[in-house]
């Protein structure tokens, strides 16, 4: 496990979700702009491995199937990453949650990527549901995906 340093300059002391943990973890390959603080206690190293796995993917995929606006990959640790993340804590260990019009997989993948949960995916578009069960399986995720 990754040890959890002091709160990150970044984000700010509170989310929408009220006050945010004394603690943050602080992803150790992030430089530049991407650096950022997930709002979890405890990831692994391999869960953070994963979590970049699924983000090089996407990135691969952005051009042809445009999953996400283009101006958010400048910053996906805190866009999309940090976004999602901060559901877990809301959700009780072992849930079963179900991601409506899946797209890209936010929140739902990241919430599979952490664990815990049966992660259903739902997903209309054919294109991007080959691109969730491609992204689940780099990451190492557990999760159903459905088209339809």
């Amino acid at each position: 496990m990754i040890s959890l340093v002091g709160p990150a300059p970044i984000l700010s002391r509170e989310c929408r979700f009220g006050p945010l943990p004394s603690q943050f973890l602080r992803h150790p390959s992030i430089s530049g702009t991407d650096r950022i603080s997930i709002h979890l206690r405890n990831v692994s190293r391999e869960t953070l491995t994963r979590l970049d796995a699924y983000l090089a993917l996407l990135r691969r995929w952005q051009p042809t199937l445009n999953l996400v606006g283009r101006s958010t990959l400048r910053d996906p640790w805190r866009r999309h990453i940090w976004d999602s993340a901060q559901l877990r804590p809301l959700i009780e260990d072992r849930a079963t949650v179900v991601d409506l019009g899946s797209g890209a997989g936010f929140p739902g993948l990241v919430l599979a990527i952490l664990g815990g949960l049966t992660v259903h995916l739902v997903e209309s578009d054919q294109r991007k549901a080959v691109f969730l069960r491609e992204a689940a399986r780099a990451a190492e995720a557990d999760v159903t995906v459905h088209v339809g």
